[in-house]
């Protein structure tokens, strides 16, 4: 059953039809598809299905880059908290970071055993934690 709805979810995609790609993705999710769904949507302007995709398919990457594109930072909230929980702290800070949140900023460099940066960020961004 799911090698037919992967295949009906290809020639969904292939034919350009987002809303019956992304229905069947919903009931058979598959990594691959989403990412492939997210890219066809990313061009076609369907950023809300871009941005459900891309979530999906756990591209903090590219839901960052879209967050900061449409200035959301609902979406920015949403990609710092599920890319720290990936342990995938640069895009947490970076998200962090545009949201002006410098104090978890500072956390998360030192979560991360980088303490030379912490440092230097610290004596840049928030001198009262330093001393």
């Amino acid at each position: 059953m799911s090698v037919f709805l992967g295949n009906r979810c290809e020639l969904a995609i292939a034919l350009g039809n987002l809303d019956l790609a992304a229905d069947i993705s919903r009931s058979n999710p598959s990594d691959a598809k989403w990412r492939q769904l997210s890219e066809l949507a990313t061009q076609q302007g369907r950023l809300e299905l871009a941005e459900e995709s891309m979530l999906a398919s756990n591209d903090m990457a590219s839901l960052l880059t879209l967050a900061a594109v449409k200035s959301d930072p609902k979406t920015l909230e949403t990609v710092a908290a599920k890319s720290a929980s990936m342990h995938t702290m640069n895009i947490a800070f970076l998200s962090t970071f545009m949201l002006g949140k410098v104090e978890s900023c500072l956390e998360i460099l030192i979560s991360s055993n980088r303490l030379p940066e912490a440092a230097i960020f610290a004596r840049s961004y928030c001198p009262e934690e330093v001393s």
